[in-house]
């Protein structure tokens, strides 16, 4: 079982990822992107086969509307003081004014 799984392993890089991942790159020709391609696409058919993708069409059948609900709590003292320091900040009232972004 292990000799199996070792040969997989060999295989796997040469047959799939190397022709993918040099496909990606910004120097490989036609030919390697091509091959690059049919590589994914094969590999996209083999994983498709173990892979369970469920839409959202079929999710919502089996679960309940969403609920939303909005509650809000009184911040602590600790957490007051570092949004005040957050809201003194000078980036973030750079961030605010559109004048100082502008003048960057």
């Amino acid at each position: 079982m292990q000799e199996k799984k070792n040969k997989v392993f060999f295989f796997y890089p040469r047959r799939y990822e190397e022709p993918i991942v040099r496909s990606k790159q910004p120097e490989a020709s036609e030919e390697e992107r091509e091959e690059g391609e049919l590589r994914l696409e094969e590999l996209s058919v083999i994983s498709g086969k173990f892979i369970l993708r469920r839409t959202q069409a079929i999710i919502s059948k089996y679960l309940p509307s969403k609920v939303e609900c909005v509650v809000f709590c009184r911040p602590t003292r600790t957490q007051s003081r570092l949004y005040q320091r957050l809201l003194e900040g000078v980036d973030l009232n750079c961030a605010l004014d559109q004048s100082c972004i502008l003048a960057r």
